[in-house]
């Protein structure tokens, strides 16, 4: 409130605690464009207000707003610095309770309830509109993020889902469970579309156990990975598996964002290596701490480079081409008590984030550039645009500025804590998403994805 009014302004009397529909009247809020010089905090409210009451159906409904004659004051300069406010620009999906999900952003605040058992998994859609959340009561469900309301319900009969992504074009899922079933389904029905694995030979020497799945950028291939030492590619159309890649003991593999390699390591030795998913073959070999084993490996933005992290020993940046070491840092070095938990790779740029036993630490691969955001938190997720990253600890999610380690926002969502105890009696875990979220389109389109509105 205090934001939005300021010191001389006198806030109407109907205001108090929250901001509401009811508190900002189109009449208040154009009283306090008139009294101010600016027009930054008239946007401010407006998009709050214009988020919080209306429900754009199209071209003619957003004309038809009262709050619509508000937005055409501000220049397009000013709406710019709105869209840049990282509380309005993302979507950020967090498992505050066992059995829930609290999605903020752009749109009023929502709880989304529809799981009987603990949550194992988030994850946006590539457009940001849809929400797919997993779960150990053996189902998944596709949100829809703008109303909070289910699209689809896929069930697994029973079997805890491990693991869950949307196709790039929207129109598929793909999902695992614990029996080391690999499915794909249509995401507006619910229907089954293929199991993957059944059509694989009987003398091939994989296990059924499930791990994990990535889909390809063009959605035309899938790999999937369990405890075996085979990562199996998988035409998405017709479900006829085209490759089995790998001859280690798989850990995690990971595709490459402009082309149809993928990135391979391994559990039981310090190897990874790099394989054209389309004519099967490895063409890069990477070769760590032989007295060490990989716990992750990540593909940066550009596809030029990819990182390991070998436990409790070395992090090393590699050149994907070529297989050699570009960049070694000790544990030891990144962090005195040598403890470190997790780390990711920017989607956006040569920038990986290290969460540590007290701190995440976010390094360049091609410079010497390090930013420290001081909080513990093994759960966070990194913007598309690389600009923020969300932590999820404790009673509190938090955004902070991954330039300069500022926190941005504290406490997304109404609640004191978080967590809790699932069927099983064992705590429950914090998983977080991010994507872009939508805004009101000034010229009357309706609601629009705001990778849109930055083109």
């Amino acid at each position: 409130d205090s934001i939005g009014f300021g010191r001389t302004a006198k806030p109407p009397a109907a205001i108090s605690g929250r901001p509401s529909v009811a508190s900002f009247s189109p009449g208040h809020v154009m009283e306090c464009c008139s009294r101010r010089r600016g027009t930054f905090v008239c946007c401010v409210v407006f998009i709050v207000t214009h988020a919080a009451a209306a429900r754009v159906r199209g071209p003619a409904d957003a004309r038809s707003s009262p709050l619509h004659a508000i937005l055409e004051r501000c220049s397009k300069d000013v709406v710019r610095q709105v869209l840049d406010m990282a509380p309005f620009r993302y979507r950020v999906a967090t498992t505050a309770y066992p059995l829930s999900v609290t999605l903020s952003g752009p749109t009023p605040q929502r709880v989304l309830r529809g799981h009987t058992a603990g949550i194992a998994g988030v994850r946006f859609s590539p457009s940001g509109m849809e929400l797919l959340t997993w779960s150990r009561d053996g189902s998944a469900l596709l949100w829809d993020a703008a109303t909070g309301l289910v699209r689809s319900r896929f069930d697994h009969r029973g079997e805890e889902v491990e693991c869950g992504q949307v196709f790039p074009a929207g129109d598929r899922i793909a999902t695992c469970d614990s029996d080391g079933t690999y499915s794909i389904w249509h995401a507006s029905s619910g229907r089954t579309l293929a199991i993957l694995g059944q059509q694989w030979p009987a003398n091939q020497p994989y296990r059924p156990e499930a791990r994990g799945l990535e889909v390809f950028p063009k959605g035309d291939l899938v790999v999937t990975w369990g405890r075996s030492r085979h990562a199996i590619v998988y035409d998405a159309t017709t479900s006829v598996p085209t490759c089995s890649l790998s001859d280690l003991l798989v850990g995690m593999a990971k595709v490459f964002p402009d082309s149809d390699r993928v990135l391979i390591a391994s559990t039981e030795a310090a190897m990874a290596s790099i394989w054209s998913a389309r004519n099967c073959t490895k063409l890069v070999a990477l070769r760590g701490d032989p007295d060490e084993w990989i716990e992750f490996a990540a593909v940066f933005a550009d596809g030029r480079k990819v990182v390991t992290w070998y436990s409790d020993s070395q992090i090393v940046v590699w050149d994907a081409n070529s297989g050699e070491s570009l960049r070694t840092w000790d544990c030891q070095s990144i962090h005195r008590s040598n403890r470190i938990y997790r780390i990711e790779a920017f989607p956006s740029d040569d920038r990986i984030a290290i969460a540590t036993w007290s701190q995440i630490i976010v390094r360049n691969a091609t410079s010497d550039d390090v930013v420290h955001i001081h909080v513990t938190s093994r759960a966070f997720a990194l913007s598309p645009l690389g600009d923020v990253l969300v932590t999820c600890i404790g009673g509190d999610t938090q955004m902070w500025n991954t330039r300069t380690g500022n926190l941005l926002v504290t406490s997304l969502w109404d609640g004191s804590s978080f967590g809790g105890r699932d069927r099983s009696g064992e705590p429950s875990d914090c998983f977080v998403a991010i994507a872009l979220g939508t805004v009101l389109d000034p010229h009357g389109m309706g609601s629009v994805p705001l990778r849109d509105v930055a083109r």
